[in-house]
């Protein structure tokens, strides 16, 4: 999802798009990304501009689920036209646990089948 805005340089919107991608669709690919003053940086998923929340319940509502992969690039970052940019700094140990942590945590959260 986080690809199809970043690619599109926001012209498409994940929430609305999941609808049209559905039926070509192996399993899901969560991104998330957040503009900030040099462009876009990716974030944890549920901390950026797209909306996971009613994507969720699009994917719940579906007779067959697929598997869920989650992409959480903190050494890459976009820059204001979208192109990607290496970021030098390796993050430490527990900024790394932290960020899949809240992704995970999140993720599983809004895909719970018994919430609506």
């Amino acid at each position: 999802f986080g690809n199809a805005y970043s690619y599109s340089k926001s012209q498409v919107l994940p929430e609305i798009d999941v609808v049209n991608a559905l039926p070509h669709s192996a399993y899901y690919h969560f991104k998330d990304t957040k503009e900030d003053e040099r462009g876009w940086i990716f974030k944890e998923i549920g901390q950026g501009v797209i909306n996971y929340e009613k994507i969720a319940q699009i994917i719940k509502q579906q007779p067959n689920q697929l598997p869920v992969g989650l992409e959480l690039p903190m050494s890459v970052r976009r820059d204001k036209n979208f192109n990607p940019i290496i970021i030098s700094e390796t993050p430490d140990l527990d900024e790394i646990v932290d960020f899949v942590k809240t992704s995970f945590e999140y993720t599983t959260e809004i895909l719970d089948p018994t919430k609506e």
